[in-house]
């Protein structure tokens, strides 16, 4: 039987993020790309976190500028306080505004 495993299990950080603009997160892209926006809150992990990829041919869904969400996040191998997101959901949910 499988189980499902939560993103708060697998995440390494989970942070309150708004992002700058509309990002059609639900089409997958070849390429790594970063999320570009403002980290309002840190609710786990390290403090610095620099950069969010969202790597290449994943889906997750889409961002809308100016709406916070909560990301969860794993470590990314390779540069300082860089991770790559894993799951996406309202901030609504888990009781945190």
């Amino acid at each position: 039987m499988d189980y499902a495993i939560s993103p708060e299990a697998l995440a390494d950080a989970v942070v309150v993020f708004r992002p700058n603009a509309n990002v059609a997160l639900h089409h997958p892209s070849p390429i790594n790309r970063p999320l570009l926006g403002e980290i309002t809150k840190i609710e786990r992990g390290i403090e610095a976190v620099e950069q969010i990829i969202h790597t290449a041919n994943s889906i997750v869904r889409p961002l809308q500028a100016g709406v916070p969400v909560r990301l969860f996040l794993k470590r990314y191998p390779g540069p300082a306080a860089t991770y790559y997101l894993i799951a996406i959901l309202p901030v609504s949910l888990g009781g945190q505004q």
